[in-house]
């Protein structure tokens, strides 16, 4: 089930759909966005279960989150 984009979302949001992931008896409602990242001229994929976010303040905060573990992991190589 694909979401109503926001009037503000950027051209770079692709796809911001709600799936369901179901394991056993358990099912999950997860939220999916596809994103076109300029920078690396590739498509990125995120699931969350974040459904009021702005579809591209969600790709912001994964994008940052990676850069930042991204960093750690190289302090983590560089400080043993």
């Amino acid at each position: 089930m694909e979401f109503d984009l926001f009037d503000t979302t950027s051209d770079d949001v692709l796809k911001d759909e709600r799936i369901s992931v179901q394991k056993k008896e358990t099912t999950i409602e997860l939220r999916r966005i596809a994103y076109w990242d300029s920078e690396k001229e590739k498509v990125l994929e995120f699931l969350n279960n974040h459904f009021e976010l702005e579809p591209d303040k969600i790709a912001s905060i994964y994008k940052h989150r990676w850069q930042i573990e991204t960093s750690l992991k190289g302090s983590n190589r560089n400080f043993r």
